[in-house]
């Protein structure tokens, strides 16, 4: 467990990595205290690798020059091969952490306690990791990548625990703990002959220790807090300039003995932070006692006042067995600090309440919705025709009385029916966690994607009083009032109209599940990529693009704000003059990316609404975009048939036909790409994930704006050639049948952008037609398609 300051944010974020030794060490946590904001909660930033790794003991450097988080830690990699690992974390936008890599030379035999991450002032970093038998080995970051410096201070025997620093003065300073003794070692340059003599700092230490070099004293003094046997913390200091230690005082007796001699359980991260003095600065400090951590601080001047400790994480054995157990809901979520903070009330003023700052009332009315969900059934209440008793608007009354300068109407709420909404689908979120309803689970999404299920300012938006562009005159019906009253987000009443209500958030579920199609397809597969795959794989075939003038009516905005009322199959003409039996996207992308917004809500899966350009002039769908392998859709109507963008002849590397699943999830790679694959075309992607339509009127969330093209050249590149990939664009398979395929002719077509070989983009023609059998049956299906869809747009229907 490692405590740093990072550059993020405009203060600078505390950033603490800890373990969950109670759940058997699955993974890391990241958390991070928002230091911007005056209440300075403690983020949970997500889990990472619970599935794939077992880590402990993880050592955290932020990097100040690239703005980027390393951590290094005790790993047991898929397959079973241990050792120590290492992970960066990019800066932005997606805030992922990169695979773990084993770092060269490391086995089980260098996972003998908590390792040490020293970064070195001219740049690179050093790691000491305790051996099974006696010594560190050390490591080096380098221009040329990591290089094993072999095994270090193996006279000492066998060393429990180190911590450590580069001082100032080119010195490397160690402590290390044998047993409960804590010594300090030192190397004084680089060009010393070996190690100092160790130094008796104090005994009766337990777990690893934390040291780092301040500001105080005329050379920085060396500042020590560590795990006292006897409870609570110590703290110790040394002169730099004499290298004389004080004699370890005890601070925080009330957090109680810690316990246990295992270096999991135990642990303490220390920083120096830029709050306090200027130019001094507080000692900020987390113990970490199994998966529990308290915080506390130390005053930068006399009388060095110590803060009482704070709890700010709490061990949980299993986040989804805990919430999956018997009891209330509330009595369920005491054990679990991170989803009591994550679930956030925005009050009609715009204050935001998490869970343990609810009302009595409010919280009862999420405890009765999730206990009725959850005892359902499996079908949550679909056969028996179970209702809720929410307190849905009616849409009607609840419209804008005019419509904006820039958009069509709006819909509002009013507050007891805007938290009934938000109830009904946190319920809904924790019933499908409660049942296993879904395999994944909330506990594992990072703090950003959770706030897509959790938080209330993602459902509905605050009414400002002075609405900016509108003028004194209210454009709200008489019985809405601004602060306390709210509206439907912009990001749903932007060009679609107000078309994003959805009461009752089992609509999407049953829709997912096959209950309310009458296909019967469960589309909810045993992750959450073959979910989606299979959710973009069936819109791809069922979902046209919308824009004949009568979708932005009144009439059908009433018709159809609720989600079950979007789900209507119906017969429409949409963009391009072609006749469509099926769902129908009224907006096109934008309500296309509303719809699978909600329908993914609905089974626990967030996805971000994203804009594509400064004026949002497209929208696009950010996955996974908090994780290590986040999916960017930029632009929806590429999904779905509007555009052509559908599998006909899907074919693996050697031309065999791919089955359903696997043809899904192609589908799902080509138009949810990483963001390598933008960013091959010149893509801009944000910095961070902010608002993206800037638009005249006062409500919030208008989506995320995900970056931009440089031009609409490199968006035609970029889709022409995700199209040639799926083999399915019909012009380009035409081409090759019969009269052949030349390099010209397909750079004539794609404005000589394509990127790709020639002989790639052949090598998939003909495989897509040998697929097909021959040109011959490739011609005839292409006239049975273009009859089906009643044009040039090519629909796969088969079973």
């Amino acid at each position: 467990m490692t405590l740093v300051q990072s550059t993020l944010g405009h203060t600078g974020n505390f950033e603490l990595v800890t373990t969950n030794p109670a759940a058997g060490h699955r993974g890391f946590t990241h958390r991070f205290r928002n230091n911007d904001d005056a209440a300075l909660p403690w983020v949970f930033a997500g889990q990472f690798f619970r599935a794939d790794h077992v880590v402990r003991h993880p050592m955290l450097h932020f990097d100040r020059r690239t703005r980027t988080l390393h951590l290094v830690a005790a790993m047991q990699f898929p397959g079973g091969a241990q050792a120590l690992g290492y992970v960066v974390r990019g800066d932005g936008p997606t805030w992922t952490w990169a695979l773990p890599e084993a770092l060269p030379g490391t086995d089980a035999r260098d996972l003998g306690g908590p390792a040490v991450l020293l970064p070195r002032s001219g740049g690179g970093l050093d790691v000491f990791a305790p051996r099974t038998d006696a010594g560190l080995r050390r490591l080096s970051l380098e221009l040329g990548g990591w290089r094993d410096r072999g095994v270090t201070l193996a006279t000492l025997g066998r060393i429990d625990a180190v911590a450590g620093v580069h001082a100032s003065l080119g010195a490397i300073e160690l402590i290390v703990r044998r047993g409960t003794r804590l010594e300090h070692v030192r190397l004084p340059d680089a060009s010393s002959a070996g190690w100092s003599a160790p130094v008796r700092i104090a005994d009766g230490a337990i777990g690893r220790a934390a040291v780092i070099q301040s500001r105080f004293g005329a050379r920085g003094n060396l500042e020590l807090v560590f795990a006292d046997t006897a409870g609570g913390l110590s703290f110790a200091f040394c002169d730099s300039s004499t290298l004389r230690w004080s004699d370890p005082v005890r601070v925080l007796a009330s957090v109680g003995v810690v316990g246990g001699s295992d270096p999991d359980e135990t642990s303490v991260g220390l920083v120096q932070s830029n709050f306090g003095t200027p130019g001094r600065g507080n000692l900020e400090v987390v113990l970490q006692r199994g998966g529990a951590c308290w915080f506390t601080w130390r005053q930068d001047a006399p009388p060095w006042r110590w803060a009482p400790p704070v709890r700010i994480a709490e061990a949980v054995v299993d986040g989804p067995t805990v919430l999956r157990g018997p009891g209330r809901l509330s009595d369920r979520l005491a054990a679990d600090v991170d989803l009591r903070q994550g679930l956030l009330w925005q009050t009609g003023t715009g204050a935001l309440r998490s869970y343990d700052e609810w009302t009595p009332a409010q919280r009862d009315r999420l405890d009765a919705l999730e206990q009725r969900l959850r005892e359902a059934g499996p079908d949550l209440g679909w056969a028996a025709r179970l209702e809720l008793g929410l307190r849905c608007p009616d849409v009607a009354s609840n419209l804008s009385l005019r419509r904006r300068p820039d958009g069509p109407r709006c819909l509002f709420l009013t507050a007891d029916q805007a938290f009934d909404l938000y109830a009904a689908h946190v319920a809904h979120a924790f019933a499908l966690e409660a049942t296993g309803a879904v395999p994944w689970s909330i506990v594992d999404l990072p703090a950003a994607e959770r706030h897509e299920l959790l938080a209330s300012p993602r459902y509905h938006a605050i009414i400002l009083p002075d609405a900016v562009g509108l003028g004194s005159e209210p454009y709200y019906p008489a019985h809405i009032r601004p602060g306390r009253d709210y509206q439907l987000p912009a990001r749903v009443q932007n060009t679609a109209g107000p078309m994003g209500l959805c009461c009752d958030p089992r609509v999407g579920y049953w829709f997912l599940r096959g209950l309310a199609r009458t296909s019967g397809v469960d589309l909810v597969a045993s992750t959450e990529a073959q979910t989606m795959a299979n959710l973009i794989a069936w819109v791809s075939q069922n979902l046209g693009h919308g824009g004949d003038g009568t979708d932005s009516t009144d009439a059908y905005f009433i018709a159809h704000a609720e989600l079950r009322d979007r789900l209507i199959a119906e017969h429409r003409d949409f963009t391009g003059g072609s006749s469509w039996t099926g769902l129908f996207a009224p907006a096109g992308c934008h309500s296309a990316a509303n719809l699978l917004h909600d329908l993914a809500r609905s089974v626990n899966i967030p996805l971000l609404v994203a804009g594509i350009s400064d004026t949002g002039l497209h929208a696009g769908l950010l996955f996974r975009w908090n994780r290590t392998d986040p999916r960017i859709c930029h632009h929806v109507d590429d999904v779905y048939i509007a555009n052509g963008l559908v599998p006909c002849f899907p074919v693996d590397a050697a031309g065999v036909m791919l089955d359903a699943a696997a043809t899904a999830r192609h589908v799902f790679d080509v138009a949810f790409a990483p963001p390598i694959d933008l960013s091959r075309f010149g893509f801009h992607h944000a910095a961070s994930y902010e608002p993206w339509y800037r638009v005249s009127f006062d409500s919030a969330d208008y989506g995320a704006r995900a970056g931009y093209w440089p031009s609409l050249d490199a968006t035609t590149a970029y889709t022409l050639e995700h199209r040639i990939r799926m083999a399915s664009w019909r012009r380009f398979l035409e081409l090759r049948c019969p009269d052949g395929l030349t390099e010209r002719e397909l750079l004539r077509i794609n404005r000589g952008f394509l990127l790709m070989p020639f002989t790639e983009v052949r090598a998939i023609a003909d495989a897509a037609v040998a697929a097909a059998g021959d040109c011959d049956v490739l011609a005839a299906r292409v006239g049975a398609w273009r009859a089906a869809s009643g044009g040039d747009t090519w629909v796969d229907r088969r079973p």
